[in-house]
């Protein structure tokens, strides 16, 4: 029972879905072919990683960790200049997302080697959080420190212990969003001036679109179009995965995306927090429109999916 739920084809059923009922309830949104599409690169990178991580343990990881800081290496030094706009990915919070990428692929790649890897793993994802924070990009570098900690403590307690761990960093970030854009709760002044305005106002045109659009949702790529605050270019975006999810595919898309991500939960198991760091810039930025992003860290997921049987036993 338990090599079933972990299995990536479990996972890649709601992916499928997900992409399925953009393309279904809204075939001429502008974005319901990205959305399919982004599902697609999804479910690949996880099937490539696991299938990679068969032949190799340590290919997907280290291919993650290569292509980010690669292409990081290649275009510097406009890609440390702290720009907004900076190179490879033309945005530095996706510039940061997939260098957590590749702290996350150093860190699995490790996870089967001696120890002297494991820590020389942890150290390239410190190295990686301080580029992150050259680039200006901090959620990104809270992510790779997150990272950096969980390879080094990854081996110790039991299981259901990190996973419980896990699922709560990847749960705690959209929870506080959505209860900040409802309204359940005040932001503190100081979530407020880190956060900026800007973002919470965008948190709760999301909300309001998924209360007056509950089943369907505005559609794909239509929230800039109903949103007050994305009227401005640079605003396009709901800077929350759950919330934009929500926004734009309704309840039934932010149920098949909780699906993908309890899969993943379960599949990882003391691995979990892996997934939460791989989201944490997603929960405050639209990094997940990033080809690279979403393809590099689906490939991260899927090594370790199958990284030796790391996942939950479950019983049954």
């Amino acid at each position: 029972m338990s090599q079933i739920l972990r299995s990536p084809l479990v996972g890649v059923v709601p992916l499928a879905l997900l992409g399925g009922w953009a393309l279904f309830v809204h075939p001429a949104a502008p974005g319901s072919t990205s959305w399919a599409v982004s599902c697609a690169v999804v479910a690949g990178g996880l099937l490539a990683g696991v299938a990679l991580g068969r032949v190799q343990p340590v290919v997907p990881g280290l291919l993650a960790l290569a292509v980010a800081v690669g292409a990081v290496v290649l275009s510097a030094p406009e890609s440390l200049s702290g720009n907004p706009l900076a190179p490879p990915l033309g945005y530095m919070n996706a510039n940061g997302a997939m260098l957590v990428a590749g702290a996350g692929g150093a860190v699995v790649a490790a996870e089967t080697r001696p120890r002297s890897w494991q820590l020389g793993a942890s150290v390239i994802a410190l190295l990686l959080a301080w580029v992150c924070l050259a680039e200006g990009a901090q959620t990104a570098a809270v992510a790779c420190l997150l990272v950096a900690v969980w390879g080094l403590l990854r081996d110790l307690g039991p299981t259901e212990v990190w996973l419980g761990a896990g699922a709560l960093v990847v749960a705690l970030p959209p929870f506080l969003s959505v209860a900040w854009a409802s309204g359940a709760w005040a932001p503190p002044g100081a979530v407020v001036s880190v956060l900026s305005e800007e973002r919470l106002d965008l948190w709760s045109e999301a909300w309001g679109l998924l209360g007056d659009h509950p089943v369907r949702g505005v559609g794909p790529g239509r929230f800039s179009q109903e949103s007050p605050t994305a009227a401005d270019p640079d605003l396009a975006w709901a800077h929350s995965a759950l919330l934009q999810t929500g926004a734009e595919l309704g309840w039934v898309g932010v149920v098949l995306l909780l699906l993908v991500l309890a899969w993943a939960v379960v599949a990882l198991g003391r691995d979990a927090i892996l997934l939460g760091a791989l989201l944490l810039p997603a929960s405050v930025d639209y990094v997940l429109h990033f080809g690279a992003v979403l393809l590099l860290s689906s490939l991260v997921l899927g090594a370790a999916v199958d990284s030796g049987g790391r996942g939950l036993r479950l019983r049954g």
